[in-house]
């Protein structure tokens, strides 16, 4: 199928700054992808409803329409993508079809790229564009692009040994004066002497922390 496509929003990405594009990717190759639809405003934080709504309450108020997934699923279909699961609460899709498909419908120019970190990646670059019937509805499509976003922040091993040092252990004792245990809680999990500390059971002391642990400075 073959009809006017428009830029979606914000999703220029450039390339991973490390990486270089190999090859194309295979057409055939499956690719799945969760497209975010448009919805009514969320509430901030000054505007919150005064009483708890139900699941069916929040899609009722909240989620996506459901003329709008209607929509997007036929148009999706037209161009051989598999809607796989729809959710109005979270205003999502999940749909699959090969990389043929969805070039057709996104034109992302999928390829596969390569760096010194990940190894090789399927990965895009550029911005993605959405069948023009589709804008304004469809806000988002995830998952065509699998280059890694996060990264474990390492500590170097020369500099370990420094920082283990600085850490001290807490023990229950420690715990209990931390988040200000009511007293009476403090005295029957407080370890009778400084050498048993250690034997304390958690069965004791773990409950009392869940229930306090709002009271910890963030």
């Amino acid at each position: 199928m073959s009809s006017p496509h428009v830029a979606l929003q914000d999703s220029t990405r450039p390339i991973q700054s490390d990486a270089r594009r190999l090859r194309d990717a295979d057409p055939s190759a499956p690719v799945e992808v969760t497209i975010s639809l448009r919805g009514p405003q969320l509430p901030d934080a000054d505007h919150l409803p005064t009483a708890t709504l139900s699941r069916e309450q929040f899609e009722t108020q909240f989620g996506a329409r459901r003329d709008d997934v209607e929509k997007a699923v036929s148009i999706f279909e037209q161009y051989g993508l598999k809607v796989d699961e729809v959710s109005l609460r979270t205003r999502s899709m999940r749909v699959s079809g090969a990389v043929a498909s969805m070039e057709n419908a996104f034109r992302p120019h999928l390829g596969i790229y390569k760096s010194k970190d990940q190894g090789e990646f399927r990965g895009r670059e550029g911005e993605i564009q959405i069948p023009s019937e589709l804008s304004g509805i469809v806000t988002g499509v995830f998952g065509l692009d699998e280059r890694r976003v996060a990264r474990r922040k390492a500590v170097h091993t020369a500099t370990a040994p420094a920082v283990l040092s600085k850490m001290i252990p807490l023990s229950p004792s420690d715990l209990q004066d931390h988040y200000n245990f009511p007293p009476a809680l403090a005295k029957a999990s407080r370890p009778p002497s400084p050498n048993s500390r250690l034997h304390i059971s958690k069965r004791t002391w773990w409950p009392i922390v869940r229930s306090t642990a709002c009271r910890c400075p963030r």
